[in-house]
C-alpha cells in the first residue's frame, strides 16, 4: 500500500483484502474489515468487524520512515 508516496506493509494474511488506512495520533493505523474476509487470519480470531491490523509512525515532512533525508 502507497500513502503520500511512502510504502506501507499489510499483513501478508490479509493480501488481497481491502484495507484503509487512518491517521490515529502521529501515526497512520491500517484497518480491515474482518467480518467481510472469507478466510480469517489466525492471529486476528476473536476480533470482528473493523479492526486495526498495523501502525506506522508518520514519517515528518522531507524524511523518510526510517529518519533519514
Amino acid at each position: 500500500m502507497v500513502h503520500d508516496g511512502t510504502r506501507y506493509a499489510v499483513p501478508g494474511s490479509l493480501t488481497g483484502a481491502q484495507v484503509w488506512l487512518r491517521a490515529a495520533r502521529g501515526a497512520l493505523a491500517v484497518v480491515a474489515d474482518l467480518a467481510a474476509l472469507a478466510h480469517r487470519p489466525a492471529h486476528l480470531v476473536g476480533a470482528d468487524g473493523l479492526t486495526e491490523v498495523a501502525r506506522y509512525r508518520t514519517p515528518s515532512r522531507g524524511a523518510s520512515r526510517n529518519g533519514t533525508r
